[in-house]
């Protein structure tokens, strides 16, 4: 709840200030899912990873080891592995 509290604060002080950050939305995430992969059908972990993907300025919140850590990682692009679970294979 108290984190909540804080991301919404984060943002509110952001937009008032003017910064333009790196903002995750679940329109973006759609936009981002590759042929072959579907978006996590469990709504409350997908909300959940947004949330985070936005509190590391757009870097994937999980431990991946991919050269590029933006969202949608290079392991995601380049391996076909989502390490957040946030894209899933279609016949999972």
């Amino acid at each position: 709840y108290l984190l909540n509290i804080y991301i919404r604060f984060y943002y509110f002080i952001n937009k008032q200030l003017g910064i333009n950050r790196y903002m995750m939305t679940l329109e973006r995430v759609i936009e981002n899912c590759r042929p072959g992969f579907k978006v996590n059908p469990n709504e409350k972990l997908v909300n959940t990873i947004i949330k985070r993907i936005n509190i590391c300025e757009g870097e994937c919140p999980c431990a991946n080891d991919g050269v590029d850590k933006m969202c949608p990682c290079s392991n995601y692009r380049e391996k076909d592995y989502c390490c957040c679970k946030l894209y899933v294979k279609e016949d999972e």
